[in-house]
């Protein structure tokens, strides 16, 4: 069962959500930003109580999890300019055109992403040296 913080949260999520589509269905003339922000607001407030859910309110920060976060830090941050490097080889030399929109959600979707999976590789590891 589901308790203090992480309750108030879950329903805070579903009212959220209640909202969005509240907005979508009895507003005209609605942006499509709005109820698109609203259920993007939803999934980082269920990502979060779920992560309190899960391991309770504080995390857990010691030498070794700021050294992952680091080389994390630094393995995606290094990844991301050899992708970048190569979207800007594939704009140059006219093999697939995009548009500024698209190369700043690649960059930070491929950021995000990498960063989360360095670290998840990292913490299974080892030592880290």
């Amino acid at each position: 069962m589901v308790k203090g913080k992480g309750k108030v949260l879950l329903w805070a999520v579903f009212a959220v959500y209640v909202f969005s589509v509240a907005t979508q269905l009895f507003w005209e003339g609605i942006p499509a930003w709005v109820p698109l922000v609203l259920f993007s607001f939803g999934a980082m407030m269920l990502a979060y109580a779920l992560r309190v859910i899960r391991h309770g309110d504080e995390p857990k920060h010691d030498e070794r999890t700021r050294k992952l976060g680091a080389f994390a830090a630094s393995w995606s941050w290094f990844l991301t300019l050899l992708a970048i490097s190569v979207l800007f080889w594939l704009d140059y030399l006219e093999i697939f055109r995009f548009s500024s929109q698209e190369l700043i959600g690649f960059t930070l979707f491929f950021m995000v992403f990498t960063m989360i999976a360095f670290r998840w590789h990292l913490a299974r590891k080892g030592d880290l040296g």
